[in-house]
């Protein structure tokens, strides 16, 4: 009944609200609630377009425009949402009433809902780890990991055997990635990677009861293994950057076992969803199933490992403008 409560107030109103704006022409409605739509979302971003540069629906403003969604993402102007923003006071009260314990991406102190001088805090102790040189010393590991991904698909392509580029290369190489970032040890990604892939759909609006369950057992999940891992690597930190960041201080500051929590979480938030859920899902809009390679259509990569004269047999196409339409921003 509790969980049933919280998925009514967060998505069941919004699901019925959305179906009956869409069916009414509302085209931010629409791209969140129709199937059909989702599966072909273009002809409505022509329609946005066509409203002009910032258009008002019945959820709020909707864009096409990557210079104005830029400047509002850098404006002091704006500020940032939570899980129960813009909810009536009874709503938010039941919100609050039914959480579980598990970190949200779009609850304090996420980075998506924290302000100055909170926010200004938090984010220059994560900066003082993530820097340009951190990240641009993990070029030679992911590299290699790239390399050796491709190369396992060359092998399944001279056997004959056809492979999906999704889940062989596009869902692996960011689980890599972040495992790398968060110390994650080999034995654990793939569980990761579940927890990742069910929690992906955590800031869409408009869930089923079935599809916010998944969310939330994904939710749940991550945060019971992320606070045994944190304890793992306070007792035997590692050259990760999530081992720093738990030693990191910014003006005797250090982010609490929340504020970690809520850092990985993101960052783990944001790998799924490239990998296991956006990925995918934008492939399936284009092409109407996740791509699968046959082995004839790979390239030869006994040149240059990166270049193959037969890549261009597979593309997945990429629209800069795009961005699914119900992320809050």
């Amino acid at each position: 009944m509790r969980s049933y409560a919280r998925w009514v107030v967060l998505h069941g109103i919004a699901r019925v609200a959305t179906r009956r704006w869409a069916a009414q022409g509302d085209p931010q409605a629409a791209l969140i609630a129709d199937p059909s739509i989702r599966a072909d979302p273009y002809p409505t971003y022509e329609r946005v377009r066509a409203n002009g540069t910032v258009s008002a629906t019945r959820i709020g403003h909707i864009t096409a425009s990557h210079p104005i969604v830029n400047a509002v993402l850098r404006s002091d102007d704006f500020r940032v949402t939570s899980i129960n923003g813009g909810l009536p006071p009874l709503m938010a009260k039941v919100e609050r009433m039914t959480r579980t314990g598990a970190l949200h991406p779009l609850a304090p102190p996420s980075l998506l809902s924290v302000e100055p001088p909170d926010h200004t805090r938090y984010r220059a102790l994560v900066s003082s780890v993530f820097t340009a040189r951190a990240v641009a010393a993990m070029r030679t590991d992911i590299q290699r990991v790239a390399d050796g991904l491709l190369d396992d698909l060359v092998a399944d392509a001279r056997a004959g055997r056809d492979v999906d580029i999704v889940e062989r290369y596009c869902a692996k190489l960011p689980v890599a990635i972040i495992s790398d970032i968060l110390g994650v040890a080999p034995a654990d990604r793939e569980l990761v990677l579940e927890y990742g892939e069910l929690a992906a759909p955590s800031l869409d609006l408009g869930l089923t009861y079935r599809q916010f369950r998944s969310v939330e057992r994904g939710l749940r999940g991550f945060d019971r293994w992320l606070g045994r891992h944190l304890d793992e690597l306070r007792r035997a930190p590692g050259d990760d950057l999530m081992s720093q960041l738990i030693r990191a201080r910014v003006d005797d500051q250090q982010l609490n076992d929340e504020e970690l929590r809520a850092t990985a979480g993101l960052e783990r938030r944001e790998t799924s969803w490239t990998a296991g859920s956006g990925t995918a899902h934008h492939a399936e809009a284009v092409h109407g199933h996740a791509p699968a390679v046959r082995g004839a259509e790979l390239p030869d990569r006994g040149g240059d490992p990166r270049v193959g004269a037969g890549v261009g047999h597979v593309v997945v196409e990429h629209d800069d403008d795009w961005s699914p339409a119900s992320r809050p921003r």
